[in-house]
C-alpha cells in the first residue's frame, strides 16, 4: 500500500548492507514510480504478481506491513519475517500477535528496521527460532480445515 516512506527504507538497507531487494508493489503505481527511480542494481521491483509466494519462498527474510494476509502467508512458508511501520488498529494487533509469539521482530521506525534486518539476516539461530514458533503456531491447513468445519457443520 506505501504507508510510510518505503523509498527511504529500500535506500537505507541498500546503502547499508550488501543485499539483494525485491519490492512488490502491487497496485500502488506511484510506489512503483518512485522505487523504479533508485538505480541500483541490487534492487528489483515489481508490480502487481500472480505468484507472490514464490517470491516469498525466493527470500532470506521479508519485510512486510503486518497484513493478516502476507504475514499468514509468509509464515506458512515458514520465512524469517520483520514487520515494518504497522498502521494503528488491526495491523498493530496482528504486529502485536507476531511479536508476542516470536514469529516475526516489529521495527516501528527507519532505525528500527535497519537493526533487525542485519540483526535477522547475521543471527541463523533467531531465523531458526522464528521458524520453528511458525511452524508450532501457524495453521498450515486452515483453509482447508474452515471448508470442512462448514460442511460438517452447515451443510
Amino acid at each position: 500500500m506505501g504507508f510510510g516512506n518505503l523509498k527511504d527504507v529500500v535506500e537505507k538497507i541498500l546503502n547499508s548492507m550488501d543485499v539483494y531487494v525485491t519490492v512488490i508493489c502491487g497496485n500502488n503505481k506511484r510506489l512503483f514510480k518512485k522505487l523504479s527511480k533508485i538505480k541500483n542494481p541490487n534492487l528489483m521491483v515489481h508490480g502487481f504478481v500472480n505468484n507472490m509466494n514464490e517470491y516469498i519462498q525466493e527470500c532470506d527474510i521479508v519485510l512486510t506491513k503486518p497484513g493478516g494476509l502476507t504475514s499468514t502467508e509468509v509464515a506458512v512458508l515458514e520465512k524469517p519475517m520483520i514487520h515494518i511501520m504497522p498502521i494503528p488498529g488491526v495491523e498493530n494487533h496482528n504486529a502485536n500477535f507476531f511479536q508476542k509469539n516470536h514469529l516475526s521482530l516489529v521495527s516501528n521506525t527507519l532505525n528500527e528496521i535497519i537493526e533487525n534486518t542485519k540483526k535477522l539476516l547475521e543471527d541463523k539461530n533467531l531465523q531458526e527460532e522464528i521458524i520453528k514458533n511458525q511452524r508450532k503456531i501457524i495453521n498450515k491447513n486452515a483453509a482447508r480445515d474452515l471448508v470442512k468445519l462448514v460442511e460438517e457443520n452447515i451443510l
